[in-house]
């Protein structure tokens, strides 16, 4: 079952072997803000909606045991989960164009690119998916 976390320490903890990927990226601070939203299967897999304007938060996928079809598993059992928040409109992401599997991830949860950015000399997709699209 999906449920909402504040617990960074064990999120930090079960993506030790990540961390090298978190470029910029505070787990402690993104979760005690409390505009964001932490979610877990209790399995080591993690989604963070990060809070960007009214009903819009940037999405970050923290999956330490989901992979293919078991990561578009849980992922779309915590979209429902984030979606079941009355105050929640849509959600973005921006995936670096090297990351082969997020990038087929988000074709399956319903994410359409709605441009695509460079920074510090790499591409990334920028996706949106909103609640009336996600609930199709």
């Amino acid at each position: 079952m999906i449920q909402v976390t504040n617990n960074w320490q064990q999120l930090e903890e079960d993506m030790k072997d990540f961390s090298g990927e978190w470029h910029g990226f505070k787990p402690e601070v993104l979760v005690n803000d409390e505009e964001n939203i932490l979610l877990t299967d209790n399995n080591g897999n993690y989604s963070l909606f990060e809070y960007k304007s009214e009903g819009v938060y940037e999405g970050h996928y923290l999956f330490k045991n989901a992979r293919g079809r078991a990561a578009v598993k849980v992922s779309k059992e915590m979209l429902d989960k984030f979606f079941s928040f009355p105050f929640v409109v849509a959600v973005v992401g921006r995936t670096p164009d090297y990351h082969k599997g997020a990038l087929w991830l988000n074709k399956q949860l319903g994410f359409e690119t709605i441009t695509t950015q460079e920074r510090e000399g790499t591409e990334y997709e920028v996706v949106l998916l909103t609640r009336e699209r996600f609930n199709k």
